[in-house]
C-alpha cells in the first residue's frame, strides 16, 4: 500500500457548496483511495494558501509526522484572491493578490524542496491562476506543455495535473451527488 500526504486548500478538503452552506465530502476521496490501495493523509484545509501550506507541511516534517511515499501539493486558489472589499472601494486603484505571483512560485519550489528533503515525491496540481500570463510571467516554475487534459512540466520528477477545460461543473456536479 502507498502512503499519500495531501497538502491543499478546500477543494481536496473535499468542501464543496451545498444549497447556502459548505459541506466537507470525504467518502469520494476515501472510496478513490481504497480502490487503488493507498493511504490517504489528507492535511488540507479552507482557505489554504501556499504561506500557510508551507508552514504546516515544515511544521509536520520537524514533528517527524510521516509524509508517506507521496505528497500532493495543490495551492493557487486563495492565493490569487484578492480583498475585494478594498477593489469594491477602489476599483480604479491598484490591487496586490494574497500572495504575488513570484512569492507563490518560490514557496512553492521551497515546499517541492522540502518533500524531497524528507524523502518523499512531490505532486503538484492548482487552479489555473485569475492572471495566468502574470503568473505564468513571473514563474520561477519551468515550462509547460499542455496535452488536452493534462499538463506536464518538462521538469524531471515533478508533475502538474489539470482538469480539462469547463469540467468544474461536473466535477462539482458528481461531488454533489457523492455527498447527498
Amino acid at each position: 500500500m502507498k502512503t499519500v500526504s495531501v497538502y491543499g486548500d478546500s477543494l481536496l478538503k473535499g468542501v464543496s457548496l451545498v444549497g447556502n452552506r459548505y459541506t466537507v465530502c470525504t467518502r469520494k476521496m476515501a472510496a478513490f483511495a481504497e480502490a487503488h490501495g493507498i493511504e490517504l493523509l489528507n492535511r488540507s484545509y479552507f482557505g489554504a494558501t501556499v504561506e500557510k501550506g508551507l508552514w504546516r507541511l515544515n511544521r509536520d516534517i520537524a514533528d517527524k509526522t510521516p509524509l508517506g511515499e507521496y505528497t500532493v501539493l495543490e495551492f493557487g486558489g486563495n492565493d490569487c484572491d484578492f480583498d475585494w472589499a478594498a477593489v469594491a472601494a477602489d476599483p480604479e486603484g491598484e490591487h496586490v493578490c494574497k500572495v504575488p505571483p513570484e512569492r507563490f512560485s518560490h514557496l512553492l519550489q521551497s515546499a517541492v524542496e522540502a518533500v524531497r528533503a524528507a524523502g518523499g515525491r512531490p505532486l503538484l496540481t492548482t487552479l489555473p491562476p485569475s492572471f495566468s500570463t502574470s503568473f505564468a510571467a513571473a514563474s520561477a516554475l519551468p515550462p509547460v506543455a499542455i496535452r488536452s487534459s493534462t499538463i506536464t512540466t518538462r521538469s524531471p520528477g515533478l508533475t502538474k495535473v489539470s482538469p480539462p477545460r469547463g469540467s468544474n461543473r461536473a466535477c462539482s456536479a458528481a461531488l454533489h451527488r457523492s455527498c447527498s
